[in-house]
């Protein structure tokens, strides 16, 4: 179901306190984001958009990454699902969640939380093109989210050069994402990298017991998994598209 969110008077009312959603004063802009999560925290649709929503000080929507995901099996038994469904698999980055705003004209680049050390750096090292992507993206009304990667912000993984990698592009107001066909030509126009894909699930327990690491973004629902740690084989995660499903596997 996708949620429609202008501003921040879309989201206020429906906040509830004691479930672990903090909306954030900074200044110039707000940040809608969970700080823990109780078996109620999120328990509606529009419950699932509280995942960095960022809006400007007149109370603007101005970014809309990723809704929230679970771990696989937190909400739904992966083997009920039909993994028939059209779907795509993705590779699995162990980074930050980037993305960009324009905030009082100027763009910068945010985590969930807002501009952060993280977010900062990123943008440092982000070519001409990928900011001309990204301006050009929120003239038009879309959030685009990326995968910061380094050896400088290591999370579990060490890589040996710094990468910001297309993850998915939403439309702020519906919340629809890009199909991922359609976020590959967007990649490929402006010369980013994108997120690879590999074969779609043919039989989950098989898929679940070679992958490493995983997210998974189902039509009605998100969910993230893991098996262990990333040094051993871990993770499955899942998300929601009024699009298309897929899947990220890292490697």
């Amino acid at each position: 179901m996708m949620i429609e969110i202008k501003t921040i008077d879309d989201v206020l009312p429906h906040l509830v306190d004691g479930k672990g959603i903090v909306v954030s004063d900074r200044g110039n802009y707000t940040v809608i984001d969970y700080l823990f999560v109780e078996k109620n925290t999120f328990d509606s649709d529009i419950a699932l958009q509280y995942r960095g929503l960022k809006f400007d000080k007149d109370g603007a929507l101005i970014a809309r990454p990723f809704q929230k995901f679970f771990n696989l099996g937190e909400k739904e038994d992966p083997l009920s699902i039909d993994w028939t469904r059209p779907h795509v698999v993705m590779d699995k980055l162990d980074g930050s969640m980037i993305h960009p705003a324009l905030l009082e004209g100027e763009l910068v680049f945010m985590t969930r939380m807002g501009i952060t050390d993280h977010a900062k750096a990123a943008m440092s090292h982000a070519s001409d093109q990928l900011l001309q992507l990204c301006r050009d993206q929120i003239a038009s009304g879309w959030t685009p989210m990326f995968e910061y990667t380094g050896p400088e912000n290591r999370i579990v993984v060490q890589y040996d050069s710094v990468q910001l990698t297309l993850l998915g592009v939403r439309e702020m107001i519906s919340g629809r994402y890009l199909t991922h066909e359609a976020l590959v030509e967007v990649a490929t126009a402006y010369g980013v990298d994108v997120v690879k894909t590999t074969d779609p699930v043919d039989d989950i327990k098989t898929f679940m017991a070679d992958s490493k690491a995983l997210d998974t973004l189902h039509d009605s629902d998100c969910m993230r998994a893991s098996k262990g740690d990333f040094m051993e084989d871990s993770a499955l995660q899942t998300g929601s598209s009024d699009d298309h499903d897929f899947l990220r596997r890292a490697r």
